[in-house]
């Protein structure tokens, strides 16, 4: 079987199980592997890196687990790559952000006619449909390739799924990774990837801050990652983007100001931002500078109870001070006329309590 050209392998929407086969990774010439919506299990082997001229890697909505092998950045003519809904785990390989973007026209724009010696393309959808009988195995074989010489593929762009075939796939290019279990930060090598028009991380554990490097992916139409861990700021860069359709950070940790409400940004609302509390600016009710700091009317009340409070000090300091001198001077009075009838008079009980009052009371004579 490996001896055969096969170069499309389209088993999408069925009921097959079990772990992937290191057989399907011995065709060297494969362009197409669709494995989705099945129930498929285990890890994506290793041996993925062997297939040097694969274009579509789509095994969306199984059970795959384990990480993503670091192998699968050897293939340099990956156009399109959707593993979501499964439930790998790990950090995001940075080798994909180097994967080349440039396709070989004349590979996509090719037909393919079946031949008895070559089979190019596998659907079992197509002959499944069809309710035929077959005599033999080569009849069957020649039927399928007949049946659909032009290989399609389906991938969800801008929150809708979309089938491509025929020449429109050259221009397609996307990395769906979202709901899933990965985790670690964005790697800032995925800001390179500046052809490519569809890329979501969503619902996933991806955590830290949304990589400045994203404001170089000049081309990307749909950004999605929403449903995250992600904290910091927006970084400002991506108002650059002027391609920018789909555009979500919804449900994450992120804070500070969102950017301008212009150019592509103009035309998001809050529902893109919604579930960060702390993002603040417009269109989100949050406004900016409010929270974190008193309000204008709080810090004039407080301006003016502050002054309130010196006022009332003051009086009481000026009025101890004044009741002070006012002691002061009759405490010097009394003593001095104490002192002048003492040498008149023999009774010296009341200079004694006169002068230990004047005493007790700090009461000295008051000098000008």
């Amino acid at each position: 079987m490996s001896s055969l050209p096969l170069e499309h392998i389209h088993l999408e929407k069925n009921q097959l199980g079990g772990e992937l086969g290191h057989v399907l990774f011995n065709f060297s010439s494969l362009i197409t592997l669709d494995l989705g919506n099945n129930n498929l299990t285990g890890n994506i082997p290793h041996t993925i890196g062997s297939l040097n001229t694969l274009n579509y890697l789509l095994l969306s909505n199984n059970h795959l687990e384990g990480e993503i092998p670091t192998q699968i950045c050897m293939l340099n003519k990956l156009s399109i790559v959707d593993l979501s809904f499964n439930k790998l785990y790990g950090p995001l390989p940075p080798c994909l952000g180097y994967l080349t973007q440039a396709k070989n026209d004349a590979e996509i724009s090719r037909t393919y006619y079946p031949e008895t010696s070559r089979l190019s393309l596998l659907n079992f959808m197509v002959w499944i449909r069809s309710k035929r009988h077959y005599h033999d195995s080569q009849e069957l074989l020649t039927d399928m390739s007949l049946m659909d010489v032009e290989t399609q593929v389906q991938f969800s762009t801008k929150r809708n799924s979309y089938t491509y075939k025929g020449s429109i796939l050259k221009y397609m290019l996307g990395i769906d990774l979202s709901s899933n279990k990965l985790t670690g930060e964005i790697p800032v090598e995925l800001g390179m990837m500046s052809n490519i028009p569809t890329l979501n991380l969503s619902h996933n554990h991806l955590i830290g801050r949304i990589p400045n490097t994203f404001s170089n992916l000049r081309k990307i139409e749909n950004l999605d990652l929403s449903f995250n861990r992600l904290n910091g700021s927006i970084p400002f860069g991506l108002l650059e983007l002027n391609s920018l359709a789909v555009f979500s950070v919804a449900y994450n940790n992120l804070s500070g100001a969102v950017p301008d409400f212009k150019g592509q940004f103009g035309t998001f609302n809050k529902n893109s931002y919604e579930g960060n509390p702390f993002l603040c600016g417009y269109p989100l009710d949050n406004k900016c500078g409010m929270s974190p700091k008193l309000s204008n009317t709080s810090k004039i009340n407080g301006d003016e109870e502050s002054s309130e409070l010196e006022d009332i000090q003051c009086f009481y300091i000026g009025f101890v001070v004044s009741w002070s001198d006012l002691v002061g001077i009759s405490c010097s009075t009394l003593l001095q006329s104490s002192l002048e009838n003492s040498m008149v008079q023999d009774d010296r009980g009341i200079d004694v309590l006169l002068l230990l009052f004047c005493v007790g009371q700090h009461c000295y004579p008051h000098q000008e």
